[in-house]
């Protein structure tokens, strides 16, 4: 079913990134789940942007679990060359069993068909428990743009997801807490994301706080740099 998007909440950023932080050419704000005997992590940072190279890990943010929850992503492709597209938004994520519930979106031939499925998933497995079709999504959408966006937008036991205009919902048995996490699948192209946002109704409380001063270089050094920060655990 075809709807209009969920409750009416305030939302407030929890994770946006940057593309600033980088460890060595990998974003460093984020976890890489391996699901494949591949020994590389796939993706590659660079200026503004990120670049998921095959399917399989999924890239989780570093964040503390949550239950209501909006996803936004803005990505592209170059559906000229590889005529489809299919990622998958995961959410109520548990790391130690590596399952959660999760948003598939895809997109297939000129014009487009643009799917989206809500499922299970597990390692890199998904199981869809329902989906929605709609044919002839308009070719400026999918060829023209330099950049797509997607919303997701978890409430309750209710997950809402908006692409091209367009705004599904599913309903699940009941409401969740976990991680959550991005995943590309398999396609002829790079999956090259320029904007990833991660929002919460309420922003989680830190406990234990404290101050701790790192010296950078961590090696010896005629004048090193001190940064003073503030950690909290959640």
């Amino acid at each position: 079913m075809t709807t209009n998007s969920g409750a009416e909440l305030n939302w407030s950023v929890l994770f946006e990134e940057d593309f600033d932080v980088l460890q060595g050419k990998l974003p460093a704000n984020w976890h890489v789940e391996k699901n494949t005997g591949l020994p590389t992590t796939a993706w590659v940072g660079h200026e503004g942007s990120f670049d998921l190279l095959s399917a399989g890990n999924k890239y989780i943010p570093v964040i503390p679990d949550v239950n209501d929850v909006s996803m936004e992503i803005g990505f592209s492709v170059n559906y000229r060359v590889a005529h489809a597209f299919e990622f998958m938004l995961i959410f109520h994520y548990d790391l130690f069993r590596r399952e959660g519930d999760a948003v598939r979106l895809s997109c297939k031939g000129e014009p487009a068909k643009y799917t989206v499925e809500f499922g299970r998933v597990a390692d890199n497995i998904f199981t869809p428990i329902s989906s929605i079709a709609h044919d002839g999504i308009a070719s400026e959408t999918i060829l023209g743009a330099k950049a797509m966006f997607a919303r997701l937008e978890c409430v309750g036991a209710k997950a809402t997801v908006s692409f091209a205009g367009i705004d599904d919902s599913f309903e699940f048995e009941t409401a969740k807490t976990g991680k959550v996490c991005l995943a590309r699948e398999h396609f002829l192209d790079l999956f090259t994301v320029s904007q990833f946002k991660v929002s919460v109704p309420e922003l989680p409380v830190g406990t234990n706080r404290r101050n701790v001063r790192v010296q950078l270089p961590e090696e010896s050094s005629p004048n090193p740099i001190y940064c003073d920060l503030e950690l909290e655990d959640f």
